[in-house]
């Protein structure tokens, strides 16, 4: 699943868990779509404290997403490699594999517009080295534990070997060299990095332009181009969430988090070849057309899309406000349609849905879809406009909330808590507690709904509220992802970092990664969740009735049986 507005900070994009690889001890080695040894980040080649059993799966696993790779099916190789990264956290092959398919699809997206390429390009030796060192100077002062010079090393020059491994990096930076001068030139930088004794800082980034120096003789090409490959590649390998950002990846992130967007409003999914429409955002020009969830989208603006990648539909989608996108869209098997689209400047809320529930009267409804900048200030408005209404309890449903900013979950909580710590955060510094502050709150009885796709924010609230006794959780485990990315400036470059800075806990103290909030009253969903039901309506799709939604269900009736008003305080 994609959409044209980014993946917010705390958000799951990515359906595994932070990568603790530590000490490089060997790379390891498959098959690649060249047929030369392909190379993979390093970290121990073994499966950790796994079952055989277990340890055979992920052997499968692993060979299934080889075979994606060598069809160029890179981003479905990453997301095998991912899900099952999250079942068997302590495998370091399942996590080399993994790094190597993320960096895959991270030279995809870095190539689809022509501004990576060309910066890169154009960078004096000079303007490069300062850019080594600003790297360098801000990942450690901000990454959340230590990596020495040698194993940054390592894996840079790793990265490096991947990407001249990569079709796509041979497409846009050398189409006329032949994959086998490529190769040559990736075992010189094995070579090069076997002979070589890194300690210091000076050492590493001296060493690392020595490589693009030799590239530059070796090819004609910029030696920047394969150092900045080296760099994004490293940041990738730390973990399923960092990575170096173009200045257009960075505005959609920053977009996201604020709230508004320029594009059409349409958030898309890919199945083998076709593209299909997911969700239309509220109040967009997507919504307002005859656009429907489950249309198939075969063109854009004239030209067929099913060879394209997610990054190129993304890029062609994308526009400046009050420009003109044509989709060919087809329902079902209905003739194909052409629909224009104008793309504006959108606010969207991330209270997506809310009211009193017919079934159980006084209990309100409330689905935030995202934890953003202004999402506390909604549900305020939201909660004093219900309580109007006759609202006596409330129900928020977390659901398929993937996150969002942590200042936003912890102003989240504030309205509910008036003492208690909300949570706490361990960076390279230390340990920092955030505790309720605010005097306004509302007390009335509370209920809050998740399943496996609440992740971070949602998390933190979740947690929040059930270890404070402010409220019961229903539905099933949560995500688990208990890490801050933070977005730094590299000087004055164009790119910018996107970093694991932090992990979190909750009040008592329990880890979020990996691990997730388990509910009060753990209860399987069965038929869709009601905000599933809602869009179905307001789409005009088969709507199902409020009771099928179990967990809802189960969550009206403990509030009608046992109203859960807090303790004494």
């Amino acid at each position: 699943m994609f959409s044209i507005f980014a993946a917010l900070i705390f958000s799951a994009a990515v359906a595994a868990q932070t990568l603790q690889a530590e000490s490089p001890t060997q790379i390891v080695q498959t098959q690649s779509v060249e047929r030369s040894t392909s190379t993979q980040i390093p970290v121990s080649a073994s499966h950790g404290e796994i079952s055989a059993r277990n340890a055979q799966h992920i052997d499968s696993v692993i060979q299934k997403a080889a075979r994606l790779e060598q069809s160029c099916r890179w981003k479905e190789s990453r997301d095998l490699l991912a899900q099952t990264l999250r079942k068997y956290p302590a495998s370091k092959e399942l996590q080399a594999h993994f790094s190597r398919a993320k960096i895959l699809c991270d030279i995809q997206k870095r190539y689809v517009t022509r501004f990576h390429l060309e910066f890169a390009r154009g960078m004096s030796e000079e303007q490069l080295h300062y850019f080594l060192k600003n790297f360098h100077q801000v990942f450690d002062r901000n990454f959340y534990r230590k990596v020495e010079p040698a194993q940054i090393f390592y894996r840079e020059t790793a990265a490096m070997e991947i990407s001249l491994q990569s079709s796509i990096f041979h497409e846009h930076v050398l189409p006329e060299q032949k994959m086998s001068a490529l190769e040559e030139f990736r075992k010189e930088i094995s070579s090069f990095r076997k002979r070589s004794v890194i300690q210091t800082r000076q050492e590493l980034e001296s060493a690392i332009l020595e490589l693009g120096k030799k590239f530059q003789e070796n090819f004609g090409v910029n030696g920047a181009v394969l150092v900045l490959e080296g760099i994004a590649g490293f940041v990738d390998s730390l973990d399923p969430h960092s990575e170096l950002l173009l200045p257009d990846q960075r505005q959609d992130l920053m977009s996201s988090m604020s709230g508004s967007m320029v594009g059409i409003g349409i958030e898309l999914e890919t199945k083998g070849r076709d593209t299909w429409v997911k969700t239309l955002i509220p109040n967009s020009p997507a919504a307002a057309s005859s656009l429907r969830r489950g249309d198939r989208i075969l063109a854009i603006d004239g030209t067929f899309i099913s060879e394209w990648t997610e990054e190129q539909v993304l890029e062609k989608l994308s526009g400046e406000t009050n420009t003109v996108v044509r989709l060919l869209a087809q329902t079902a098997n209905l003739t194909p349609r052409e629909i224009v689209l104008r793309r504006k400047e959108m606010t969207f809320s991330s209270i997506e849905y809310c009211g009193l529930l017919t079934n159980s009267p006084g209990t309100a409804y409330v689905r935030l879809s995202r934890f953003q900048k202004n999402s506390a200030r909604e549900m305020e408005e939201t909660l004093f406009r219900l309580q109007r209404e006759g609202m006596k309890s409330l129900i928020l449903d977390l659901r398929d909330n993937p996150g969002g900013t942590v200042n936003a979950a912890v102003e989240m909580a504030d309205l509910f808590l008036d003492k208690g710590i909300i949570l706490t955060i361990q960076d390279n510094h230390g340990k920092l507690s955030q505790y309720a502050r605010s005097s306004k709150k509302w007390d009335l009885p509370l209920v809050v709904l998740i399943n496996e796709k609440s992740a971070s924010a949602s998390e933190i609230f979740a947690g929040a509220i059930a270890e404070n006794d402010r409220g019961k959780l229903v539905g099933a485990r949560s995500f688990g992802k208990g890490t801050i990315q933070s977005i730094l400036d590299i000087g004055k470059s164009p790119f910018c970092l996107k970093l694991t800075t932090a992990h979190f806990y909750s009040p008592n103290g329990n880890r979020y990664n990996y691990v997730g909030v388990s509910p009060n009253y753990s209860v399987h969903q069965t038929g869709k969740p009601m905000f599933e039901t809602m869009r179905d309506q307001e789409w005009n799709a088969p709507a199902q009735k409020e009771e099928r939604d179990l967990v809802l269900q189960t969550a009206m009736n403990m509030l009608e049986e046992d109203p859960l008003y807090p303790p004494a305080r």
